[in-house]
């Protein structure tokens, strides 16, 4: 059964990024990811207390900028989204 859409979290992006298997898979099945702007400054603060702040950023600048991938904002309510975590 094919995953058409997902809303994922910090700790999602950070086990993609760590090519975990599972979470990989099942990103990979996804029609679309959802990801709100509470995770992204999230991780924007996370970038920033790490010692690798510019390539996080530049490859968290990649990941958003894809065509699956959606923000939403505190305000939106994405419709019809699986919610992993």
């Amino acid at each position: 059964m094919a995953i058409k859409n997902l809303l994922i979290d910090t700790n999602i992006y950070s086990y993609a990024l760590k090519n975990e298997p599972h979470v990989v898979s099942v990103l990979q099945q996804a029609y679309k990811i959802g990801i709100s702007t509470i995770s992204i400054g999230e991780l924007l603060s996370g970038f920033k207390k790490g010692s690798k702040e510019k390539e996080n950023r530049k490859e968290l600048k990649g990941f958003l900028g894809t065509p699956r991938v959606r923000i939403y904002g505190i305000d939106e309510g994405p419709q019809n989204f699986m919610l992993i975590y």
